[in-house]
């Protein structure tokens, strides 16, 4: 399958956010958003991603918006976009409440209240 299909098929456009980055968005660069677990996945394949010229980031979230724009500039970062790191602590959180989101059905499924 082709790289550029197989993103196609795991994410989806993100025109609002990507208008709102606006200078920070460099020049024929797209967004796309992805649920949590394509976005595992995409976040570690930084080359393929910079080829494409493709900024992945997960499903924006409702509760804890400081982990996502943690995610989102580690995620900024990683592909050379912006020099800016984010804090340690802060990133090391939001990778924490990540896997928390990824696991919740597994823990209820597994605990048998699902």
């Amino acid at each position: 399958m082709c790289l550029q299909a197989a993103l196609l098929l795991t994410t989806r456009p993100m025109r609002s956010y990507a208008s709102a980055m606006g200078p920070l968005l460099p020049q024929g660069w797209k967004m796309r958003a992805a649920s949590l677990r394509w976005f595992t996945v995409w976040r570690n394949h930084t080359d393929a991603l910079r080829r494409l010229r493709t900024i992945v980031l997960p499903e924006p979230w409702t509760n804890d918006t400081w982990a996502w724009d943690a995610l989102r500039l580690r995620q900024l970062h990683a592909l050379g976009i912006v020099d800016e790191e984010p804090e340690a602590w802060t990133q090391m959180l939001a990778e924490r409440l990540l896997f928390d989101r990824l696991a919740s059905p597994w823990d209820d499924a597994l605990s048998g209240e699902k």
